[in-house]
């Protein structure tokens, strides 16, 4: 991989004999070799697939004036990416909200039964303080995470954990284990933690954090990245 500049071109994306074009989250053009996507096709992965296929169903049912009204939702989320803040359709935010919440009702999370009404409170769901808290599994060794949340709506916490990295290591965005996903119910307002055990003491950890309603309209937060070390407890 190769950062770059040029004089020609301020942004390029796609791919073009052999090299892909991107830029990364400091907005600096990056080329590299064009790598084919992995497919392992996990059980997880295919109740994703399965999931999101699922909302994508429900999506075409939808009325027209039920798509305005995600569309509207939509445009008050602010996202930011390597070329600044954007947004995206009603559709994507549908299949994003309604997807996840039918595959973490699968995995086992306290979800209320699906339905496919707007949020009406606007923007995304906000979490009031997520960090790494003392571990205090009986001995273990292992990571703790805390997450406080001071809102009206009860709220289901995901939290899933990275492999492990040198303690040199201060930012990652992935890829996180789906055998590690854990779920903590909030009744508002209110805290808890997860803990995350048998891992290597002194290495360096990230989990990362993403919060849902429970109940419908489905609001979601955007997701959290946490560093924790390992720690043990005697």
């Amino acid at each position: 991989m190769a950062k770059f500049n040029s004089h020609v071109f301020s942004t390029i994306r796609g791919s073009i004999a052999g090299i892909n074009y991107t830029a990364n989250q400091f907005q600096q053009n990056v080329a590299r070799r064009k790598i084919s996507p992995v497919n392992p096709n996990t059980s997880y992965q295919s109740a994703i697939r399965s999931a999101f296929a699922g909302a994508e169903t429900l999506w075409q049912n939808l009325s027209d004036s039920q798509r305005d009204q995600w569309n509207d939702y939509a445009i008050a989320l602010g996202f930011s990416g390597p070329l600044g803040p954007y947004t995206v359709p009603g559709r994507q935010v549908f299949i994003g909200n309604i997807g996840t919440a039918t595959y973490w009702q699968g995995r086992g999370s306290a979800i209320a039964a699906i339905a496919g009404t707007p949020p009406a409170i606007p923007g995304f769901l906000d979490l009031d303080n997520v960090q790494p808290i003392t571990f205090a599994g009986a001995a273990e060794t292992g990571i703790s995470v805390s997450c406080v949340y001071n809102g009206t709506e009860d709220v289901e916490v995901m939290m899933q954990r990275s492999a492990s990295y040198n303690p040199s290591r201060y930012r990652s965005k992935g890829p996180f284990s789906s055998a590690s996903m854990d779920f903590l119910s909030i009744a508002a307002p209110a805290s808890g933690f997860l803990e995350f055990d048998g891992l290597a003491e002194d290495y360096v950890y990230f989990v990362q954090v993403r919060a849902i309603t429970k109940s419908a309209p489905f609001r979601m937060s955007a997701k959290y990245f946490v560093r924790c070390i390992a720690e043990t407890n005697v």
